[in-house]
């Protein structure tokens, strides 16, 4: 807080924004002068919209991404869940929290994300490479949570969110109130939610041929609970704003005990409490405080950001060993894995506007791991991580219509364990184009070089990963992995239609994967180890976009829009010749909105899944679905603001699907059946002298 303080008193704000606003489907496409997403809108930038918070409020933040094309959720139960953006997940896919990288054990897909999914803050996507900006672990793409959005003038302002779920008995609430003083803002937000074991349209599942009950058509042991807290705030002035804060989540939850160790149908049955969360378990704690200051000075800004997290994973079991030369510890015996990730990380920015139509942006960024573990499982060893970049990027406005893009990056990280050391470097770079010859068409299109460093996780593991269900071992040996990366989005607007379609195309030289590596497990007796390598791979497909409006303004139909997604993703290991590990199935999504008076909507949504038989060696095939869903959403005057009243129906006739991302896929475990959501939204604003 040292800069907080020293800069405050000399601070005030003057921020130029010019952005241009293009309806697509559910999101709206953001160009903006001082826009972050500025250097790299010759991609597809998405910005979330507040209709589809609302709607899928109480999802998890991967939940409410999968509805947009070409964005996946890998999930294991009912509440962890991870994008996967065009077939890339885990450290491809980078979360970037007010201007900081969201530091976890993200190489897990058992692993959450620790972001309160009630949070109402500005949200973009970047599809496809955004390395250049936010560093490696973003060559998939990149979600954005943005800073807030300052009330104008003195007000007092805040949100009451309650909502329940039928098909675990949830109940979660959330409370924020946030005050503007002139210059001077502040935020608070406390949200909880807790939930019973989950139910599943089947009554048994097979885990190592092992044929297990699930009683009452529960899955025993999914109970979990969730509390997040968050406080920030911001100083403006004339010329600079400074945004400082911290937050708080915590998250616990059971593991399906038939899944867990080896197959026992006594720890299957019903012990009678659905909302225990008893062993095997997981408790997440992850803190995080930051500190930006953004100073806008004639024809350039400056962006500094720092900030600090802690993530502490436990994951609790009964003693158990795979190692039999392995001694029970003396005290807490039940704490199998004990993670603790602390990460420190600086970026700055330094955005050129020399002209109009030229503007460039330099920036560094740098950041800190220090990983220590415990617990009597052996996964992942202590390790240190640091890395740093440097970018460089321009952009010029050919004409009124054209706009090209180009820049570099440099990279270099060390990794250092008891029996590791290893320094990894690389570059990236890439050149796009926006073209808008009039007001109907937009294309745009880009190509680059990208590259990602390998994991501690990929270059380090010995153990068993109970959330993968397999003995993983890493392999030091990996190099930096190196893509060639090219994507094309063209969006036709008429009257009442908006078609967008999205193509690209990636071709790694060195994909790292883990592997069937054919040895027997010494710690696993029916199974073999999973191993990290690297070979060239491809990834290609497309997305596409239709979203119309039939009728409008007529008494008994003020409006009536119609909306088609549609996502393909072909992977291919060139070395092996099959898929790569969790590659998404083709899938659709057809829906029908009606709005019959003006504060009220229907909707009706056919979500169609293609079956996936060509799948990675190891991985099981999974048979394709179609689902149902429906909505009703009413909004209602609440003073000065508008309140919503939402009524969703997930899986609305209880089928029985599986999905091919999800972790309890290997195992046989479907996905929860028919979910009944309720949720109630109490906006409030004050306005005062």
């Amino acid at each position: 807080m040292f800069l907080f303080a020293v800069c405050l008193p000399l601070c005030s704000f003057a921020q130029v924004v010019d952005s241009v606003l293009l309806r697509l489907d559910e999101v709206d496409v953001v160009a903006a002068a001082h826009h972050p997403s500025n250097a790299i809108h010759s991609q597809t930038v998405l910005l979330i919209d507040s209709g589809l918070v609302q709607l899928h409020r109480g999802q998890t933040l991967a939940g409410m991404l999968e509805n947009l094309p070409g964005v996946q959720a890998m999930t294991i139960g009912a509440g962890a869940a991870k994008p996967v953006i065009r077939g890339m997940g885990f450290n491809r896919i980078a979360v970037v929290d007010n201007g900081i990288k969201h530091e976890a054990q993200q190489w897990g897909g058992d692993h959450g994300l620790e972001i309160d999914p009630f949070r109402t803050d500005p949200i973009h996507i970047i599809k496809g490479p955004a390395s250049l900006i936010y560093g490696s672990d973003a060559m998939g793409g990149v979600v954005v949570i943005e800073p807030p959005v300052l009330h104008e003038g003195r007000c007092v302002y805040g949100a009451v969110d309650m909502l329940g779920k039928s098909v675990n008995y949830a109940a979660a609430a959330s409370a924020m109130v946030g005050m503007r003083l002139d210059r001077f803002a502040w935020r608070l937000r406390y949200s909880e939610q807790h939930y019973a074991d989950y139910a599943v349209p089947v009554d048994t599942v097979t885990y190592l041929s092992c044929r297990m009950p699930v009683v009452g058509r529960r899955l025993k042991n999914t109970a979990g609970m969730e509390r997040d807290a968050i406080a920030d705030v911001a100083y403006t002035g004339r010329l600079c704003r400074l945004d400082a804060g911290v937050s708080f989540v915590q998250q616990k939850a059971g593991f399906f005990p038939g899944t867990h160790g080896e197959p026992d149908v006594a720890a299957v049955m019903p012990d009678g409490n659905l909302w225990n969360i008893d062993l095997p378990r997981n408790h997440v704690c992850h803190i995080k405080a930051w500190l930006n200051q953004k100073w806008t000075l004639p024809r350039q800004t400056v962006t500094v950001n720092a900030a600090y997290q802690r993530n502490h994973r436990q994951e609790e079991a009964h003693f158990h060993t795979h190692d039999h030369s392995v001694l029970p510890p003396v005290s807490t015996s039940d704490l199998e894995l004990d993670l603790q990730l602390h990460t420190a990380s600086l970026a700055a920015a330094w955005k050129m506007y020399h002209t109009d139509a030229f503007r460039q942006q330099a920036g560094l960024d740098a950041q800190y791991q220090h990983n220590r573990s415990g617990g009597y499982a052996f996964l992942l060893p202590d390790y240190q991580r640091t890395t740093a970049g440097l970018y460089w990027m321009s952009e010029w406005n050919l004409s009124s219509s054209l706009l090209f893009t180009a820049g570099v990056r440099a990279d270099v990280g060390w990794l250092a364990t008891a029996d590791i050391r290893r320094l990894l470097g690389n570059g990236s770079g890439g050149v796009g184009i926006h073209y808008t010859p009039d007001r109907r068409n937009a294309l745009k299109a880009h190509i680059g070089r990208s590259f990602r460093l390998p994991t501690a996780i990929e270059m380090t593991a010995d153990g068993v990963h109970h959330g993968a269900f397999r003995h993983e071992q890493g392999n030091p040996d990996l190099h930096s992995e190196k893509g060639w990366q090219a994507d094309m989005e063209y969006n036709l607007s008429l009257d009442r239609f908006t078609l967008t379609v999205s193509p690209f195309l990636t071709w790694f030289t060195n994909y790292i994967y883990i592997q069937n590596s054919g040895i027997a497990s010494p710690l696993d007796e029916d199974d073999l180890i999973y191993r990290y390598a690297e070979a060239p791979a491809l990834f290609a497909g497309s997305e596409v976009s239709l979203r119309g409006r039939v009728v409008q303004g007529y008494t008994a139909c003020q409006a009536l829009d119609i909306y088609a997604n549609a996502e393909y993703v072909y992977t291919c290991n060139l070395t092996a010749r099959t898929a790569t590990p969790f590659s998404p199935p083709a899938s659709a999504r057809i829906g029908l909105e009606w709005t019959p008076l003006l504060p009220l909507e229907v909707g009706l949504e056919t979500q169609l899944v293609a079956p996936r038989n060509r799948v990675a060696q190891g991985e099981q095939t999974t048979p394709g679905v179609a689902l149902l869903h429906a909505h009703i959403v009413w909004n209602f005057p609440l003073a000065s603001r508008t309140g919503s009243l939402t009524l969703r129906a997930e899986n609305l006739l209880d089928t029985k699907y599986l999905n091919h991302l999800s972790f309890y896929r290997q195992v046989g475990i479907p996905e929860p059946g028919r979910n009944i959501v309720l949720s109630l939204s109490l906006p409030f604003h004050f306005a005062s002298r």
